[in-house]
């Protein structure tokens, strides 16, 4: 696992704070593991447009300097532009002379800027769109564009990447032939405890906004929707009780949509509100099935386990085989083992379950 972290913005401010150089605070965080500086908060280096759209962070040119700096210490870093709001084609254009010119001073033998990524300005939920009435008005077409004249004018940054996730993954693949190499994935964002989950799905273009989806078993609200892509929100309570704050970018999922009324019903009642979290203990094949064994992580509700009853492991409707003080398998058949992330599941994986509501209820009554 490689450290990614933190961003020039970070490195500017906390030599601010501990009035230290920035080649003292990169070496701080080099020492204590940092492996590469990702590019964020680059925007457009043009100090007429971050006063404008992103006042609190550092101008353009200590932007520049931090990772000058970060390429003299040999550690990798990434480029960013976010455009589609303010800024007019010469401040695009210069952005990129910049980055041009910082990777033309990086040491020999380093790598300064691994990857170039521009993605279009995103503006739900922004101030620049509720007060300033500014929104992202760049097309597929702009973004392939964008995407040729950055191979052009960044010939020293080895890899650019299309940012698949901000304009869809047609107009991404598109891009693989105007000179991108690379391709992003899931995004995760972390805000004051909460996630957003950026998910890729089949199904996304028949979403409407406020519907339900099945996340590994846990039911999220759709809140943004846009080309193959669409946002949840899972928060602090959600991402405590389920695996779903172990998600990285690029991990599967298993996903279901609500049932209709009037569909014939199939399995058992699931709600998408998970109970509690197992580990995976032993994966065995058997006759071309496989067997899955797990370990609840609180002992104490091992009593809602039943054999030959219900159980939803991360979403997935099943049967439990066997079942024994805090310990129960399920028999995995061919169809769902492909169908399902059961063929990416590993021992010491967590999963979520969710208990049969029926059983649910005859166990709260009998205790009252």
């Amino acid at each position: 696992i490689k450290l990614h972290a933190l961003g020039p913005p970070e490195i500017a401010h906390i030599s601010k704070i501990d009035n230290k150089s920035h080649k003292e605070v990169l070496k701080a965080l080099i020492t204590a593991g940092l492996n590469s500086l990702p590019g964020a908060g680059a925007e457009i280096l043009d100090d007429r447009v971050r006063r404008m759209i992103s006042k609190g962070k550092c101008g353009a040119q200590e932007w520049l300097d931090v990772m000058r700096e970060a390429h003299q210490l040999r550690l990798t870093t990434s480029a960013t532009m976010m455009f589609g709001h303010i800024e007019t084609p010469l401040e695009r254009f210069d952005h990129l002379v910049k980055i041009r010119q910082v990777q033309s001073e990086k040491p020999e033998n380093s790598n300064g800027f691994l990857a170039f990524i521009a993605w279009p300005f995103q503006d739900d939920g922004t101030l620049l769109k509720r007060v300033k009435g500014i929104s992202n008005n760049v097309d597929g077409d702009e973004y392939i564009r964008m995407v040729a004249l950055s191979r052009i004018m960044l010939p020293n940054v080895k890899n650019i990447q299309a940012s698949w996730l901000t304009v869809g993954k047609k107009i991404g693949q598109l891009c693989l032939h105007a000179g991108a190499n690379d391709f992003g994935s899931i995004m995760i964002e972390r805000n004051k405890g909460n996630i957003h989950l950026t998910i890729d799905a089949p199904f996304t273009p028949e979403l409407k906004i406020d519907q339900s989806i099945a996340h590994n078993g846990v039911c999220l609200t759709v809140i943004s929707i846009k080309n193959n892509e669409y946002i949840v929100i899972a928060i602090k309570e959600t991402l405590e009780k389920t695996n779903l704050g172990n998600l990285i970018p690029g991990d599967k999922i298993n996903l279901e949509r609500c049932m209709k009324i009037g569909d014939r019903l199939d399995g058992h009642i699931v709600q998408g509100h998970v109970d509690t979290t197992a580990i995976c203990n032993k994966i065995e094949t058997t006759e071309g099935s496989w067997i899955f064994s797990f370990e609840y992580t609180k002992k104490s509700i091992s009593e809602m386990t039943v054999e030959k009853g219900s159980i939803t492991v991360n979403g997935t409707s099943l049967t439990v085989v066997n079942s024994k003080d805090s310990k129960f398998s399920v028999c995995i058949i061919p169809y769902t083992f492909e169908n399902t992330c059961f063929k990416y599941l590993k021992q010491g994986d967590q999963v979520n379950i969710e208990f049969d509501i029926i059983g649910k209820y005859v166990a709260r009554m009998m205790k009252s």
